[in-house]
């Protein structure tokens, strides 16, 4: 480290020249709307809406999706606010480790970031698959249905075979991972125009929902689709299907749905060594990012009832998940997911294309931004001598860590194979992040106590309700909040199940169970090891953690 760059002295400077770390090139370009549009496109409202009104009507029936999403959107206030806090407190890039390491023990801080950054991997994967599922197939399908382009139905049906998910998905991992790499700004740059066209296709698919009615929908699902409305309920109920009137335990069931993308509302943490003016832009970007995208969800919620109707979303979702005839499958050859619904409403070529595209766009946000995050980890891990040095190199001509993110984007491919050729889901990870999370929000518990001198001398600590700092209420609300999430995953088989069976023998577990469990191993074994060698040549890697991380 030569120091040569202009340390950053707080986190509220609005240089753009200012170096977020004295040696690593990084340096805060993201401003108020970036950080919120950061974690706007990590919530995705594409990928939210599509799996609300899916799985909602058709696995929980009687469950208000909207109100489902609003719950998740109250507990997710408290997490925002408490991890707003951290990253006042630590305004650094580096994530979840940055506040675990300065707060607990520097090995439960790896160990845990690493999972953490194993599950988000995943996640980048993840999301690249559900363009093509809930995006390109969707858009060939109905586009080419209402066109009536039999071609255009036929690449709907051979995109989603594992070659064509692996594929397309590792195109869209390479090409986030190479505009990351870059420059941040450009990065910056892309999300904002995408941003905008992802808006205005929002805006332009709400307005289809809000004067459609559900007669039109009917008649075009017939001319389109070759399906009848009332068929479709029939069938559904005649294997099963029960509709049911509003049922508050299925609203609480479903909430973890919902809760699952609004989870990226708070992951600028990751990136707060870059981010300019960071209590205004942190507030905003976080705070802002979960309410409003749960208010538009909580919205879309309704009109897809007006529009759709409720139980019909049910019944077509439930023939679909299982693999009945009577629906979209069998006759425009993709799923109903919400993007389908909609442009067969529109009966447009041009509406529904745009339609189709403003949810692809909705969802590439996941990916550039998990892999953004990770590789802030890993530049954190490498300067506090965690990890080899050559992990924290950040290109001086693009101000990015071109190593991080190769290793970050092969990751990434890794997981997409396993989703495209094993099917994959391995939902079950959110378990594991909530723990890594819950331990954060533990932790600003007891910090304003236990680091009583970081504490005092950052930014927030005139930030108290009846005499109790804000950050310990809000942390003990989000560790309440994460244990019910967890618990309803665990007893919930339709959305992650049990991460470790124990009626099973220990063979039979879970590929997720294996793949954590090693992660763990390894990350500890790591920790260890590399603490005995860096001793060895009179390297004392404690007292790095005894101070805020270095700028």
């Amino acid at each position: 480290m030569d120091g040569s760059a202009a340390p950053a002295t707080n986190g509220g400077t609005d240089s753009e020249s200012t170096f977020s770390r004295s040696s690593s090139g990084l340096i805060r370009t993201a401003g108020l709307w970036d950080v919120f549009i950061y974690n706007v496109g990590l919530v995705s409202v594409g990928i939210a809406i599509a799996f609300n009104q899916y799985y909602g009507p058709s696995l929980y029936p009687g469950a208000a999706v909207w109100m489902s999403t609003l719950l998740a959107v109250l507990g997710m206030v408290a997490a925002a606010t408490t991890f707003y806090f951290w990253s006042v407190i630590f305004p650094r890039s580096g994530g979840v480790y940055v506040s675990l390491s300065r707060s607990t023990t520097p090995g439960l801080a790896f160990t845990f970031s690493l999972v953490e950054a194993i599950i988000l991997l995943y996640y980048a994967a993840f999301a690249a698959s559900l363009i093509v599922f809930v995006g390109l197939s969707p858009f060939f399908a109905t586009v080419g249905s209402i066109a009536g382009n039999d071609t255009m139905v036929q690449w709907a049906g051979d995109i989603v075979k594992p070659e064509g998910v692996f594929w397309i998905g590792v195109a869209v991992l390479v090409l986030a991972g190479a505009i990351l790499a870059s420059g941040t700004r450009r990065y910056f740059t892309v999300q904002r125009v995408l941003f905008g066209i992802a808006a205005g296709g929002t805006l332009i698919f709400i307005i289809a929902l809000l004067f459609g009615s559900q007669e039109t929908f009917k008649e075009n699902l017939s001319s389109v689709a070759s399906l009848d409305f009332d068929q479709v309920i029939a069938t559904a109920e005649e294997n099963g299907y029960v509709p049911a009137d509003f049922d508050f335990t299925q609203t609480l069931n479903f909430m973890i749905w919902p809760l699952l993308p609004l989870l990226g509302a708070i992951q600028s943490i990751g990136i707060g060594g870059e981010v300019k003016t960071v209590r205004r832009s942190q507030l905003f970007g976080m705070l802002g990012a979960v309410i409003g995208t749960g208010l538009l969800i909580a919205f879309v919620a309704i009109l897809a009832s007006k529009t759709f109707g409720y139980d019909f979303q049910g019944a077509i979702g439930f023939n679909s998940l299982s693999a009945l005839p009577d629906s979209t499958e069998a006759t425009i050859g993709a799923s109903p997911y919400f993007t389908v619904l909609a442009g067969i409403l529109a009966d447009n070529v041009l509406l529904a294309g745009i339609i189709m595209a403003t949810f692809a766009a909705w969802i590439w946000f996941w990916v550039p931004a998990e892999l953004a995050y990770v590789t802030r980890s890993m530049i954190a891990w490498s300067f506090d001598g965690l990890a080899p040095e050559r992990l924290g190199y950040v290109s001086r001509r693009f101000n990015t860590p071109v190593v991080a993110l190769a290793i970050a984007t092969a990751g990434a491919i890794v997981f997409m194979w396993f989703i495209a050729f094993k099917a994959v889901a391995f939902l079950t990870m959110v378990e594991a992040l909530l723990i890594v999370w819950g331990t954060a929000m533990a932790s600003a518990v007891v910090f304003p106590r236990v680091r009583k001198q970081l504490f005092d001398r950052s930014g927030v600590s005139d930030s108290r309700w009846g005499g109790i700092p804000i950050m310990s209420i809000t942390g003990a609300i989000t560790v309440a909040f994460f244990i019910l999430a967890f618990v309803l995953l665990w007893k919930d088989e339709n959305a992650a199940g049990p991460l470790i069976d124990f009626d099973v023998g220990l063979g039979d577990q879970r590929t997720e169970f294996w793949i954590l469990l090693a992660t763990v191993v390894l990350g500890a074994a790591w920790y260890i090891g590399n603490k005995i060698y860096r001793r060895s040549k009179g390297v004392d890697t404690d007292l790095a953690f005894k101070q805020i991380p270095i700028e």
